[in-house]
């Protein structure tokens, strides 16, 4: 995953940039494919935004290492295992 593909998907992932529907929907279906893979496992990372941070539970790829959800946000970006 690129660096301009990294921003894209945690900045719709934020909602800083909007997010088409077709584009949403496509990441709900790879989001689902992805919660059942076995390379898949949670994490819990601090997300910064408007000068307050939190912690998020998050699914990531033991693959790539990628966040799931961001990285589905993205259309051109496709899993590593050809899943989606």
């Amino acid at each position: 995953m690129g660096l301009g593909n990294i921003a894209t998907g945690w900045a719709r992932h934020m909602k800083l940039i909007s997010t088409t529907e077709e584009v949403q929907k496509l990441s709900n279906e790879r989001v689902a494919i992805c919660g059942e893979c076995p390379d898949a496992k949670e994490s819990r990372v601090l997300e910064f935004f408007n000068d307050s941070a939190e912690h998020i539970d998050i699914i990531y790829c033991t693959v790539c290492s990628c966040p799931c959800t961001q990285k589905s946000l993205v259309e051109n970006e496709k899993c590593p295992k050809g899943k989606w």
